[in-house]
């Protein structure tokens, strides 16, 4: 009933008010006034504040009306817009009603008169000073716009809440200070400014990007330590039966433990070029060809690559592309000899890979980062050489006996960033 009511007020007061010299231009700006007044009002009453004011600002720019005033001040006091409430309450105390005015209308400025009286005292007061006193140009900025400086000393009505203040001069550096009005209450601030070498940044200007301490160049260095898992063909070999035997990598090589060691130039923060070598200790396979037992085991590569991931100092991850120049595995038999003796016999075996993989990126300092990783090198052999071996000659391995071969590497490194770049 009482938005019936309502409504119906707010459409006499429009309907009855044509006569009267405002911004309504025309019949259908009138009834959309109207119609958006009556709306703003029951959102009001609703509670729906922001909704309302905005609807009944509209409603004042199609026609002005004195109801409309209220209502935008009554919305702006339950917002907190105590300051914006008084002087629109002010801007209704001031409207020259005509002679055949509405009694509405006459009823809403008194109405705006005895709220405005009442409002007042609950408006708060901000009075900001500056020490020195007589420093030249000074700025003021509260919440973020400038005010003029004319306000200094002077007490200033503000909205209840929290204020940021911030104040310069020029030859002094900018000073702040953060304070919570109350309603009722007189708030004061004194700023002492410090001299600078150089005029502050005017209040509200965006503050000048910070020189950048990064080169475009940095250096990496890091060890990996993990485990070396051998899989794969070693090579097929002529044993005199129809087919030739195909020599599994682990006939001559189990999993062991394994080291790297990494150099590079960082450049652009993502992406480094490596030099690396990587050596693995690896357990005896059960060997093959009645060479003997396998007494030691071993593998190694050196090669370049690329390293491209997440800036050091940052968690994230990287990816790595290697080329490897040489990639060498090496055993060591205990041959039988006439007699029953026992001699030792090397074999190794080398050929060119690739090396490929990725992982994460820890940091736990600026200048040193963790780095779980999984690396995998595939390659064939080329060359097979023996030192001391009765039955087996230096020679190289025809194509149509290689094999693919690839050693699995997971481990955890430790990588050191040097230089500005990290």
């Amino acid at each position: 009933m009482r938005f019936r009511r309502t409504a119906l007020l707010a459409s006499f007061l429009l309907l009855g008010t044509i006569a009267r010299t405002g911004l309504c231009d025309s019949a259908a700006d009138k009834a959309t006034a109207r119609e958006v007044a009556t709306e703003g009002i029951k959102l009001f009453r609703d509670g729906k504040y922001e909704e309302a004011l905005d609807r009944l600002k509209r409603a004042q720019a199609l026609y002005d009306a004195p109801v409309h005033l209220l209502y935008i001040a009554r919305t702006e006091e339950k917002l907190g817009q105590l300051v914006e409430a008084s002087e629109t309450y002010r801007t209704l105390d001031r409207e020259t009603l005509p002679e055949n005015a509405p009694e509405a209308w006459t009823s809403a400025v008194e109405d705006g008169r005895k709220e405005l009286a009442a409002l007042e005292p609950r408006l708060p007061k901000l009075t900001i000073a500056l020490e020195p006193k007589d420093a030249p140009e000074p700025t003021v900025e509260i919440d973020g716009a400038k005010v003029p400086s004319a306000v200094l000393g002077i007490a200033r009505p503000v909205n209840p809440g929290p204020h940021h203040i911030v104040v310069g001069a020029t030859g002094y550096l900018p000073k702040a200070a953060d304070v919570t009005s109350k309603e009722g209450a007189a708030e004061n601030v004194t700023l002492a400014l410090e001299p600078g070498a150089a005029p502050p940044t005017a209040p509200g200007a965006a503050p000048a990007p910070p020189t950048s301490e990064h080169s475009f160049v940095g250096f990496l260095g890091g060890i990996r330590l993990g485990a070396g898992i051998p899989t794969g063909k070693l090579f097929s070999i002529d044993t005199g039966a129809p087919q030739k035997r195909e020599l599994d990598m682990t006939d001559a090589f189990q999993a062991g433990g394994g080291v790297e060691l990494h150099a590079g130039v960082r450049i652009g923060k993502y992406f480094t070029p490596v030099l690396y070598v990587e050596g693995e200790t690896l357990s005896p396979g059960k060997g093959f060809l009645d060479l003997g037992k396998i007494s030691k085991a071993t593998a190694s590569s050196f090669g370049l690559g690329v390293i491209v991931g997440t800036p050091p100092g940052k968690i994230g991850g990287f990816g790595e592309f290697d080329v490897v120049f040489v990639n060498t595995y090496a055993v060591t038999f205990d041959e039988k000899r006439l007699g029953g003796a026992t001699k030792s016999c090397d074999v190794s075996t080398r050929g060119g890979a690739i090396r490929f993989g990725g992982g994460g990126v820890f940091p736990l300092a600026s200048w040193f980062q963790l780095t779980p990783v999984a690396l995998a090198t595939v390659g064939r052999f080329g060359t097979l050489d023996e030192t001391g071996c009765a039955v087996v000659q230096d020679r190289s391995i025809p194509a149509g006996d290689q094999r693919t071969h690839a050693m699995v590497f997971l481990g955890l490194g430790g990588d050191v960033t040097l230089g500005r770049n990290r």
